[in-house]
């Protein structure tokens, strides 16, 4: 990160070095605490991710790069660090070292102890899977409960089936936020010795989201059974309210984003994409959770905040564009709405079109998905003008299967998807993020002319 890009702090001043990538290599191999002090190397690191409120405080997630001393073979590492403008970072930091090292941390993960502090940046230091904010990720990561273990053997057809074993891959984790860990379980069956793999995901919650989604995606297989739609959503296997896990059976197929990237039948992928989104929009399927005018709005207002801590210098650029935004918004009638419609969250197979990470779906504008989704495409670094196409075919055909109203919407929520993808640069900190931050607010302007093709 270029230092005359990151704002200056005086609240915070250790954020100069805390988002160095070289400065905290050295940080981490002079403070993590080793399991094994022959384990693991340190052999780099950069930041990942971070959540950033100016004056306050500032929550960087790492990747670091380590090294089996014995053999060489590389992994990463999930590093989480808290800095505070007061004296909490301090105060927790004493809290935490009455965590008993050894209870509940699987030792597949036990490279450091799982807490540890860097006294010249009053950081506070989390090793994955510790999480203070996500307290059950620790026991998860050594595999799945025994109180769900017959439910997924009972996926692996008739018979006696037996783990044999059970690999913990993690998936995801944003810190604080949540974790997702893939399960493949090796089975065998005490008769006959058939062997057989399934994959499950565990995704883990800081509060109950995890049960609405549970409740959501019961709801909408009733309905794909008795429409036999060719659409659908990742299949829920049971939710673990004392550990605030839901627990999934592994969705088939390739998502959107790879297709793409491959550069084959894209547009009539897209297009395939654009009917069932239509599908599900228009289905009836209950959804509890509302999400409504006001609250898009003060969505892109915080937003507009997150810009001004990272970059004030668009402030003015981005003020303007939220608030035409937010005078030209209509209420329109809920419908079910995705509401996190990357192209990692859709997944081809066969005919099927398969909708995964539902936890921010809602009822809803339903317009809010098709913009969010073409303002991801548009972004997509494809040759030539193939994510242009790409993103117009899937508009094209979207709007031609809903009633003509919608389309009226969606230069508004188009304008929105852009700034919040500006926000998200930032805070994923994506190659470039200050460019591709500027170019997504000027999009976003744009579009308020009807300057979108």
């Amino acid at each position: 990160m270029s230092a005359n890009v990151f704002p200056c702090d005086p609240a915070l001043p250790e954020l100069a070095a805390a988002t160095d990538a070289s400065q905290m290599t050295e940080a981490f191999r002079a403070y993590l605490r080793p399991v094994s002090r022959e384990a693991y190397e340190i052999r780099g690191c950069k930041l990942a991710r971070l959540r950033y409120r100016r004056g306050n405080r500032c929550v960087l997630q790492y990747e670091l790069r380590l090294a089996d001393r014995a053999t060489g073979q590389e992994r990463k590492q999930w590093i989480s660090g808290l800095l505070h403008a007061d004296g909490r970072t301090t105060r927790r930091w004493k809290k935490l070292q009455t965590i008993n090292r050894n209870h509940q941390f699987p030792a597949t993960f036990a490279a450091f102890e799982p807490v540890s502090f860097i006294p010249n940046l009053r950081m506070l230091v989390q090793v994955f899977p510790q999480d203070r904010r996500l307290p059950s990720l620790p026991k998860l990561a050594a595999g799945p409960p025994i109180e769900i273990q017959s439910m997924l053997l009972a996926r692996f057809g008739s018979g006696d089936w037996r783990i044999e074993r059970c690999d913990v891959h993690p998936v995801a984790y944003r810190a604080g936020l949540g974790a997702v860990l893939k399960y493949v379980l090796h089975a065998r069956k005490t008769v006959t010795g058939e062997t057989a793999q399934r994959c499950f995901y565990a995704k883990v919650y800081p509060d109950d989201r995890g049960e609405r989604t549970h409740q959501l995606l019961q709801s909408r297989h009733a309905n794909i059974a008795s429409e036999g739609e060719m659409s659908t959503v990742v299949e829920t296997v049971a939710y673990l309210a004392n550990l605030r896990a839901l627990v999934l059976a592994e969705a088939p197929g390739v998502c959107l984003s790879e297709i793409l990237v491959r550069g084959r039948d894209s547009l009539a992928t897209v297009r395939r994409v654009a009917r069932a989104l239509a599908r599900f929009h228009l289905s009836d399927v209950a959804i509890a959770r509302q999400y409504s005018r006001e609250d898009e709005v003060a969505s892109l207002r915080k937003a507009t905040t997150r810009i001004q801590s990272s970059c004030p210098e668009l402030i003015p650029e981005v003020t303007r564009t939220v608030q035409a935004i937010a005078d030209r918004f209509e209420t329109a009638a809920p419908h079910p709405t995705h509401r996190d419609l990357k192209p990692d969250h859709i997944l081809l197979n066969g005919n099927s079109v398969v909708f995964i990470d539902l936890d921010s779906c809602a009822a809803a504008d339903p317009v809010l998905d098709p913009a969010d989704l073409v303002s991801r495409l548009k972004t997509m670094h494809l040759p030539g003008d193939c994510a242009r196409a790409a993103a117009h075919a899937f508009s094209e055909e979207y709007f031609a299967h809903v009633p003509p109203s919608w389309r009226d919407r969606f230069v508004v929520h188009y304008a929105g998807a852009h700034i919040h993808l500006a926000a998200g640069f930032f805070r994923d900190q994506c190659p470039g993020w200050h460019e591709r931050m500027t170019r997504s607010i000027r999009e976003a302007a744009r579009s308020m002319n009807n300057e979108i093709w």
